[in-house]
């Protein structure tokens, strides 16, 4: 028997329900701490653990904006559905928030429910997980909005990757490639870059985005650059 799980979020709620007559529901209720485990992130990954079977773990990943970028609390209002799950026991679920890059200092917060059964017959039930942003991780984000010429110049980029350097500096404090692809996910805007620095008092970086063609080695097909801000509690953006 299989079930398919919805998930939305309302505030902290997250219900993950199967839909049809008589599948069963779990609820999984969000706390959120005071860190800000949301703030830049969005790319959302859920892995259903299912131990015993095969496969073991299935994943789904979710891009969009998961904060508010005036409170910059967690905001998960879409519903997402997880079709052709197997009942079973000792299920958990993993969730990972990350920035728009492909490397793990983009990995904003992590975090594991409590294991829970799922059968035919199930009652409705709650699950819990507490977020938090990971240790270490700053609070610093910048949000880079499309480039204007992008939709002219987009069919010839393969990847893209980065660079943020603070004024005077000759070392990125970031480097590295975006989650992008110009077929699964063409439309990459906006962008958001966290992990930055989060100063008490306003300092300016430089950013730099390139736009990389197919060849071997990849070549600059396409670059932008601009000067940004960054300063504690608040949402830096660019425009190109």
């Amino acid at each position: 028997m299989k079930t398919q799980i919805n998930m939305f979020a309302l505030g902290l709620i997250l219900a993950l329900a199967g839909c049809g007559g008589g599948k069963p529901e779990v609820w999984l209720v969000v706390n959120e701490d005071g860190s800000r485990p949301c703030m830049g992130a969005s790319h959302l990954r859920v892995k259903v653990n299912l131990p015993g079977q095969q496969p073991d773990v299935v994943t789904f990943d979710e891009f969009g904006l998961f904060f508010s970028i005036d409170q910059l609390s967690c905001t998960i209002f879409d519903e997402f559905r997880f079709p052709d799950l197997p009942l079973g026991t000792d299920i958990s679920l993993e969730f990972s928030l990350s920035d728009s890059t492909t490397e793990d200092k983009g990995v904003l917060s992590i975090a594991t429910s409590n294991s829970f059964d799922i059968s035919g017959g199930s009652p409705i039930q709650e699950v819990y997980v507490d977020l938090y942003r990971r240790p270490g991780v700053s609070q610093g984000t910048l949000v880079v909005i499309e480039p204007s010429d992008w939709g002219n110049i987009a069919a010839g980029i393969q990847s893209l990757q980065f660079r943020i350097t603070k004024q005077g500096d000759t070392q990125p404090i970031r480097a590295y490639y975006i989650t992008y692809d110009p077929v699964s996910r063409p439309e990459p805007f906006p962008l958001i870059i966290s992990n930055l620095p989060a100063p008490d008092s306003i300092e300016q970086y430089t950013f730099l985005l390139e736009g990389m063609d197919g060849q071997e080695p990849p070549q600059v097909l396409r670059p932008w650059s601009g000067d940004v801000w960054l300063i504690k509690d608040e949402v830096s953006f660019l425009t190109f």
